[in-house]
Protein backbone atom coordinates (compact mmCIF):
# COMPACT_ATOMS: atom_id res chain seq x y z
CA UNK A 1 0.00 0.00 0.00
CA UNK A 2 1.47 3.82 -1.04
CA UNK A 3 2.83 5.62 2.13
CA UNK A 4 2.45 9.26 2.62
CA UNK A 5 4.06 11.62 5.07
CA UNK A 6 1.77 14.29 6.24
CA UNK A 7 2.57 17.26 8.58
CA UNK A 8 -0.23 18.22 10.72
CA UNK A 9 -0.21 21.72 12.62
CA UNK A 10 -2.12 23.78 14.76
CA UNK A 11 -2.44 26.78 16.85
CA UNK A 12 -5.74 27.38 18.14
CA UNK A 13 -6.20 26.10 21.48
CA UNK A 14 -6.32 23.48 22.62
CA UNK A 15 -3.47 23.19 19.80
CA UNK A 16 -2.25 19.89 20.96
CA UNK A 17 -5.30 18.22 21.66
CA UNK A 18 -6.12 19.20 18.21
CA UNK A 19 -3.30 17.18 16.68
CA UNK A 20 -4.42 14.50 18.67
CA UNK A 21 -7.43 14.14 17.13
CA UNK A 22 -6.31 14.18 13.33
CA UNK A 23 -4.18 11.45 14.51
CA UNK A 24 -6.65 9.67 15.32
CA UNK A 25 -9.48 10.34 12.49
CA UNK A 26 -6.63 9.97 9.51
CA UNK A 27 -6.57 6.13 10.73
CA UNK A 28 -10.21 6.18 8.76
CA UNK A 29 -8.27 6.83 5.58
CA UNK A 30 -5.62 4.57 5.75
CA UNK A 31 -2.99 2.85 8.98
CA UNK A 32 -1.13 5.19 10.85
CA UNK A 33 2.61 3.86 11.09
CA UNK A 34 4.52 6.38 12.70
CA UNK A 35 3.65 9.96 14.58
CA UNK A 36 7.18 12.07 15.05
CA UNK A 37 7.21 13.97 18.69
CA UNK A 38 5.38 17.08 18.70
CA UNK A 39 7.58 20.56 18.05
CA UNK A 40 6.46 24.15 18.29
CA UNK A 41 7.57 26.71 15.75
CA UNK A 42 6.90 29.99 14.83
CA UNK A 43 4.32 31.11 12.44
CA UNK A 44 5.67 31.95 8.84
CA UNK A 45 4.41 34.92 6.93
CA UNK A 46 1.87 36.16 9.17
CA UNK A 47 3.56 36.61 12.67
CA UNK A 48 0.63 38.08 14.53
CA UNK A 49 -0.49 34.82 15.90
CA UNK A 50 -0.06 31.98 18.46
CA UNK A 51 2.89 29.61 17.67
CA UNK A 52 2.09 26.28 16.06
CA UNK A 53 2.49 22.99 17.23
CA UNK A 54 3.69 20.28 14.12
CA UNK A 55 4.25 16.96 14.11
CA UNK A 56 4.60 15.02 10.69
CA UNK A 57 3.38 11.17 10.06
CA UNK A 58 3.47 8.46 7.98
CA UNK A 59 0.10 7.19 6.44
CA UNK A 60 -0.18 3.95 4.75
CA UNK A 61 -3.40 4.53 2.71
CA UNK A 62 -4.90 3.49 -0.17
CA UNK A 63 -5.84 6.57 -1.53
CA UNK A 64 -3.75 8.24 -4.50
CA UNK A 65 -2.47 11.87 -3.65
CA UNK A 66 -5.86 13.64 -5.11
CA UNK A 67 -8.38 12.09 -3.61
CA UNK A 68 -6.22 11.87 -0.09
CA UNK A 69 -6.03 15.78 -0.72
CA UNK A 70 -9.71 15.90 -0.51
CA UNK A 71 -10.14 14.05 2.11
CA UNK A 72 -7.58 15.79 4.49
CA UNK A 73 -9.35 19.14 3.35
CA UNK A 74 -12.70 17.30 4.50
CA UNK A 75 -11.39 16.03 7.74
CA UNK A 76 -9.80 19.62 8.19
CA UNK A 77 -13.18 20.59 7.92
CA UNK A 78 -15.11 18.20 10.19
CA UNK A 79 -12.12 19.51 12.78
CA UNK A 80 -13.08 22.75 12.58
CA UNK A 81 -11.46 24.42 10.53
CA UNK A 82 -12.57 27.46 9.24
CA UNK A 83 -11.31 29.63 5.38
CA UNK A 84 -9.28 32.79 6.84
CA UNK A 85 -6.69 34.54 5.33
CA UNK A 86 -3.40 33.18 3.83
CA UNK A 87 -1.04 31.67 6.84
CA UNK A 88 -4.06 33.03 9.50
CA UNK A 89 -4.53 30.99 12.21
CA UNK A 90 -5.77 27.01 12.26
CA UNK A 91 -7.10 24.64 14.08
CA UNK A 92 -5.83 21.79 11.86
CA UNK A 93 -3.65 22.36 9.05
CA UNK A 94 -2.87 18.77 6.80
CA UNK A 95 -0.54 18.96 4.25
CA UNK A 96 0.73 15.86 2.09
CA UNK A 97 4.98 16.63 1.95
CA UNK A 98 5.53 12.90 0.37
CA UNK A 99 4.08 9.96 -1.44
CA UNK A 100 5.69 7.29 -2.12
CA UNK A 101 8.23 8.61 -4.30
CA UNK A 102 6.14 10.35 -7.03
CA UNK A 103 5.85 13.54 -7.70
CA UNK A 104 3.05 15.08 -8.44
CA UNK A 105 1.48 18.79 -9.94
CA UNK A 106 -2.67 18.96 -9.51
CA UNK A 107 -2.99 22.70 -10.98
CA UNK A 108 -5.79 22.65 -9.63
CA UNK A 109 -8.31 25.70 -8.35
CA UNK A 110 -9.76 23.84 -5.36
CA UNK A 111 -7.28 21.42 -4.23
CA UNK A 112 -3.69 22.36 -5.49
CA UNK A 113 -1.44 19.74 -4.97
CA UNK A 114 2.56 19.80 -5.44
CA UNK A 115 4.10 17.02 -3.91
CA UNK A 116 6.79 17.00 -2.55
CA UNK A 117 5.31 20.10 -0.83
CA UNK A 118 7.53 22.97 -2.24
CA UNK A 119 7.89 24.18 1.58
Amino acid sequence: MPQAVLALGSNIPPAKENIDRAVQALSALGTVKEVAPYIVSKPEGFAEQADFVNTVLILSTPYQPLPLLKKLKELERRLGRTPTFKNGPRVIDLDILFYDDQIVFEDDDQYPLFVPHPR
